[in-house]
């Protein structure tokens, strides 16, 4: 991990990482089930009400959508994340992505009902902080385009992120402070979806299911 030298392939850190939190959770107790505000909806959003650097999480249907959700020690309900912003393309996501089989993606930018297309859950949430700061996480988040995901799960690699180490590095940076901060499961550190809105100054600001 950071502290330590690398000796193994990133693809071989993935999986030992995978098989920890795999392990805490099927030896750990039973969680209490997180009643989901958009269960069983097609998760759509009024993008009028959506700000740039408001974080947006989704609940996929990806191989790995569970695992990822089920990092959350509190409220399991999310498996990505991305920074919502605003430009010539309309409102758009910038998030990390990966394919499920290879690990090989980027951080990329797509329209915000691109990136609910395949959700069955999604909530935006919003830091209770100055205009100027939530522009900032905006920013942040554009300048990470293009750079590689980061397979390993390893928060000391600056050169590769995964989603909610690139949501905890734009927030971060533009508050300049911790708002978010990763989850320890033994001796690991990651970031899990829970962690991008634990905070007291972050709340959800819309979650509008289409029930037709």
């Amino acid at each position: 991990m950071a502290n330590g030298r690398c000796i193994c392939s990133r693809g071989s850190k993935l999986a030992l990482k995978l098989f920890v939190v795999c392990f805490t959770l099927i030896t750990a107790l039973p969680a209490v089930t997180h009643e989901q505000t958009c269960l069983n909806a097609k998760p759509v959003v009024n993008e009028e009400v959506l700000e740039e650097g408001d974080i947006i999480l989704r609940y996929g249907n990806g191989l790995w959508s569970q695992v990822f959700r089920d990092i959350s020690r509190r409220d399991k309900r999310f498996s990505h994340a991305g920074i919502v912003v605003r430009g010539v393309r309309g409102v758009c996501v910038v998030h990390a992505s990966a394919a499920d089989l290879t690990g090989v993606g980027n951080v990329s930018c797509e329209p915000v009902e691109d990136f609910l297309s395949s959700s069955a859950d999604h909530a935006v949430y919003r830091l209770a902080i100055p205009w100027p700061v939530k522009q900032r996480i905006a920013v942040n988040a554009r300048k990470y385009l293009g750079v590689p995901f980061d397979s390993a799960f390893d928060l000391s690699d600056t050169g590769r992120l995964y989603c909610t180490e690139l949501v905890m590095q734009a927030v971060n940076q533009a508050a300049g402070f911790a708002v978010i901060r990763p989850t320890v499961t033994n001796g690991i550190a990651l970031v899990a979806p829970d962690n991008c809105y634990e905070h007291r100054l972050i709340r959800e600001v819309a979650c509008t299911p289409d029930r037709r």
